[in-house]
């Protein structure tokens, strides 16, 4: 039986899997790039 730390991280695994393929499916449906080809990092000092 798998420890308790490896179901979590497989669980981990898959749903940044599903997420990554679900934001490519809507970009696509919105009749972008799957890929986007820019980002934009913001960063604040307090």
């Amino acid at each position: 039986m798998p420890s308790m730390r490896a179901v979590l991280e497989a669980r981990q695994k898959l749903v940044a899997e599903l997420h990554d393929r679900l934001r490519g499916a809507v970009r696509g449906a919105e009749g972008r790039e799957e890929e986007a080809s820019a980002a934009v990092v913001d960063s604040q000092s307090v």
